[in-house]
């Protein structure tokens, strides 16, 4: 795609600051040298994203784990897997190590999905537990790679245990790409987590450097990021130009979904969030199996969860886990959009027997609780 546009030139290099206005394209990732070359730009945009992050664990530094990026080109199917992690990434790319072939075992500090609703995180738990071998509140001691087998030594309950396996996945979140990138040498500011800090207009505090996506830190999306990239281009290279007065970005309802089994489809606030920010809410769930088409699917588990604002009748929240659910939470990421009441939801009519009456009939069982 670049090569095809004449005013793109694509270099495929690691890269660094060496002052606001210059950046050093590395000839070696890592390493700085006499051979580098250098590119200048009037206005730069920081859109590096973030990469894995490696826990501290003794031993294991040097041996061969995987993560996201060798994960999906692995060239071939390990007999036994172990999973260090229970957010998003693990619980995809662990089940897609399950599905083809691999007997996964995870190994969780804390719980499954800890950014979820608390009623998602705990029928997430109970159905992938049901799958796969899940062990929580471990402390990692210690890992040794021998003879192509590695052991995760650790803590789990207060008891002392060690788990082998062919293959070890390391999913412990990400880290930005700010210190590869050098961003210290423009005097580029960041917040304590090492994420770049930008204004309401995605502009950095040096004036011609932008930043958005990963290395920003506000969400972890592509599709945000694609939402941010879309408003800078628009402003920087439409609107500014013509003198049109620029406007703060202004973020709609940011949505997320899981890809695993079972699916997960989140907007707004989950009831934990609710509950903290002291706002009086109304709940209303429906389980999958009391639908039409979720008993057609003969489906044991998930459900639909709908959190409304008392006062307004606004529907703050949407979370969903089961079959289509990623699909099934756009209809409330519009609603959600266009300020929606419950009377606006009950007012609409769902087809018949599609999924979506799911939503609806959440949206009855709330209605009682007004």
């Amino acid at each position: 795609m670049y090569e095809k546009d004449p005013n793109i030139t694509h270099i495929k290099k690691e890269c660094a600051f060496v002052d606001d206005h210059t950046l050093r394209i590395r000839k070696t990732e890592g390493i700085n040298s006499d051979d580098d070359t250098y590119i200048t730009g009037k206005k730069i945009f920081v859109i590096a994203g973030a990469r894995p992050t490696i826990p501290k664990i003794p031993g294991l530094e040097g041996t061969p784990y995987m993560t996201s990026t060798e994960v999906l080109r692995c060239p071939k199917t390990y007999k036994r897997v172990i999973v260090i992690g229970g957010g998003y990434i693990a619980t995809e790319l662990g089940y897609y190590l399950g599905k083809t072939g691999s007997e996964v075992t995870f190994l969780v500090r804390s719980g499954f999905v800890k950014n979820e609703d608390i009623q998602v995180q705990e029928e997430f738990t109970k159905i992938f537990s049901e799958m796969f071998d899940c062990h929580f509140k471990i402390q990692f001691t210690k890992v040794e790679y021998n003879n192509e087998i590695f052991k995760v030594y650790v803590n789990e309950n207060g008891e002392e245990k060690v788990y082998e396996a062919e293959g070890l996945f390391v999913a412990t979140g990400v880290t930005p790409n700010t210190d590869v990138l050098e961003v210290k040498n423009a005097g580029i500011e960041l917040d304590n987590r090492g994420y770049i800090k930008v204004d309401d207009y995605l502009r950095t505090n040096v004036p011609h450097i932008w930043s958005w996506g990963d290395i920003i830190g506000r969400n972890l999306f592509r599709h945000s990021a694609n939402f941010e990239g879309e408003y800078a281009f628009r402003t920087i290279f439409e609107e500014a130009p013509k003198g049109i007065e620029i406007k703060p970005i202004d973020y709609p309802p940011v949505p997320h979904a899981i890809f695993t089994n079972p699916q997960i489809g989140g907007v707004g606030l989950t009831e934990q969030q609710a509950k903290s920010k002291g706002i009086d809410y109304v709940v209303g769930l429906c389980p999958y199996k009391n639908s039409a088409m979720g008993d057609a699917l003969r489906s044991k588990d998930g459900f639909v969860k709908l959190i409304f604002e008392r006062s307004s009748r606004k529907l703050i929240g949407a979370h969903i886990i089961g079959v289509e659910a990623s699909n099934m939470i756009h209809m409330c990421i519009a609603f959600m959009q266009f300020g929606a009441t419950i009377d606006d939801m009950l007012r609409t009519i769902y087809i018949h027997p599609a999924l979506p009456e799911l939503v609806r009939n959440a949206a009855r069982r709330a209605l009682p609780n007004f």
